[in-house]
Parts: structure tokens; C-alpha cells; sequence
């Protein structure tokens, strides 16, 4: 049910696709996940991997702490840690949109999926604390890579 409600959408346009989902309830708690699903047809064509996040300007937040689980369609699963930087040296990294701040960062570049078929991307916070405060949404952006 969670991965109901919090899959909102997917939207293809050309050259990419974006996947996004946002806490439920508006929390992003401990114990929870945020999941993606990616349809891959094309196991030729390399993409570029991107993460997004709409983070509230008031959020405290230094960082985004997650885990990813990637689950193949065959049902193989493998995890990376992250650790998405909210500040900078002086410099903002981020554009705003009235009260969020959409932060963007490249994960995997030139990645070609070995296997056809709906592709899983679970994104836990490995925080110490609860519930990570001011996380509106998340999302996967997917796009054909120009780097050959």
C-alpha cells in the first residue's frame, strides 16, 4: 500500500523519464522507503542516472543520508549508501520554488541495464534521527546519455 501511495508518477518526454514520490503523510520516518519503478526495454542505449529532492527552505537539513535497494527483474537485489549534500562551499546548490529548495544530483552515468523489464529503486533515510524533517519529494531522473 505504501508503494501506492507513494508512486506518483511517471513521465516520459523524449530523451528522459522522471519518477517521483513524496513521504506519506508528508514524513519521510525512519523505516520507510520511497519506490521506484523503471520500466527498461532498451538494454543497448546507455543512461545517466539522477536524483532529485524538494526539500522546505525552513528544513534543518545538512544532508540527504539514503540507501538504495535496486532490485533487477529477475529478482536480484543489490544496495548503495549516499550521502546528498544540502550546502556548499559559498555557493548555493540548489533553485527555489517559493518555500522548497529542488536540489539535483548526477548518481550513475553511462549505465546500461543488463535486463529488460521493471526495475526497483527502494530509498530508505539512514539517519539517526526519525523522521527527516522538510523532505517533500524525491525522484529518479533517467536520461539517454550524449557521452558515447
Amino acid at each position: 500500500m505504501l508503494v501506492a501511495v507513494t508512486l506518483l508518477s511517471c513521465i516520459r518526454a523524449g530523451d528522459f523519464e522522471t519518477y517521483t514520490a513524496r513521504p506519506q503523510k508528508g514524513q519521510f520516518v525512519s523505516g520507510s522507503y520511497l519506490e521506484f519503478r523503471i520500466p527498461v526495454e532498451d538494454t543497448l542505449t546507455p543512461v545517466n542516472i539522477e536524483i532529485f529532492a524538494r526539500i522546505h527552505s525552513e528544513s534543518g537539513l545538512v544532508e540527504l543520508p539514503l540507501r538504495f535497494r535496486i532490485g533487477s527483474p529477475s529478482g536480484k537485489w543489490y544496495a548503495d549508501s549516499l550521502s546528498l549534500q544540502l550546502t556548499g562551499e559559498g555557493k548555493e546548490m540548489f533553485s527555489r520554488s517559493g518555500m522548497w529548495r529542488d536540489f539535483r544530483w548526477v548518481y550513475r552515468k553511462g549505465v546500461i541495464f543488463p535486463e529488460s523489464g521493471t526495475w526497483y529503486i527502494q530509498a530508505y533515510h539512514t539517519s539517526d534521527v526519525r523522521v527527516l524533517e522538510g523532505v517533500g519529494e524525491l525522484g529518479i531522473i533517467v536520461k539517454k546519455s550524449r557521452e558515447l
